[in-house]
C-alpha cells in the first residue's frame, strides 16, 4: 500500500511512518503547504501540526497558523490529492482529546484547543461528504509519552496525567502505531466518520 503522510518529520509522524514501513507499506512524506501532489496512492494520513507554546502569549498570529495548519490546508490538499487520485480510498486525521475535552493537568493554548476540535469536525464533514468512495476517520490522541525536551514532561506532569487515565499511563508509541495500522488496513473498512480514541481511558 502506498500512504501519503502529512508531518512525517514530527515525533508523532515518525512513529506513523516506521510503523507503517516496517508493515511492508511505502510512506511518502508530503506537506499540505506545497505544490507537489503525489499519484498512485491508496491513503492518506494528516499528522502535520503548527508548533504550539504554552509559555509565550497567544497572538492572533499564532491563532491564524494553527488553525490553517489543522483546518484550513489539510482541507484543500485533500481535494487536490482526491482530484489526483481517483482510487483513493481511506482518509486518516490524527488530532488530540483536547478536540473534545478542555484539559485540567495543565493549561493549553486555546487556539490549538479549538482548532483541533474544528479538525475532528472536518474529519466527519468529508466522511459525509466523501462516502461511499472514500473513507474518512480521525484517531483522537490522548498525550503521548515522550522525553523530548519540547514536550515538557516532567515526572511530576506524568504522574497526575497518568493518574486521570483508567489504564494508568500516557499513550505510548506503540498504541498510536497500532491504531494507525489498523485503519489503514481492510481490517476496518466497515469504519467512517469515527473517533478512535486513544488516551487510556482519560476522557471517559
Amino acid at each position: 500500500m502506498i500512504v501519503a503522510l502529512t508531518g512525517s518529520s514530527g515525533f508523532i509522524g515518525r512513529i506513523i511512518k516506521n510503523a507503517l514501513e516496517a508493515k511492508g507499506n511505502m510512506v511518502m512524506p508530503v506537506r499540505t503547504d506545497a505544490g507537489c501532489i503525489p499519484n498512485n496512492i491508496d491513503c492518506l494520513i494528516h499528522c502535520a501540526r503548527a508548533h504550539k507554546n504554552l509559555i509565550e502569549p497567544i497572538t492572533e498570529e499564532k491563532w491564524i497558523g494553527e488553525f490553517t495548519t489543522d483546518v484550513i490546508l489539510p482541507y484543500f490538499y485533500t481535494m487536490k490529492v482526491i482530484e489526483a487520485n481517483p482510487w483513493l480510498n481511506n482518509i486518516i486525521f490524527i488530532s488530540s482529546i483536547y478536540g473534545i475535552k478542555v484539559p485540567t493537568v495543565r493549561p493549553i493554548p486555546i487556539n490549538y484547543l479549538v482548532s483541533k476540535a474544528a479538525e475532528i469536525y472536518l474529519s466527519k464533514v468529508l466522511a459525509v461528504n466523501l462516502a461511499p468512495k472514500i473513507r474518512v476517520n480521525c484517531i483522537v490522541l490522548g498525550g503521548v509519552e515522550s522525553d523530548r525536551e519540547v514536550a515538557q514532561q516532567t515526572q511530576e506532569f506524568r504522574e497526575k496525567y497518568s493518574a486521570k487515565t483508567l489504564l494508568g499511563h500516557m499513550v505510548l508509541p506503540d498504541e498510536v502505531a497500532g491504531a494507525v495500522k489498523f485503519l489503514v488496513s481492510e481490517e476496518s473498512k466497515g469504519m467512517t466518520g469515527i473517533n478512535l480514541i486513544v488516551d487510556g481511558g482519560y476522557t471517559v
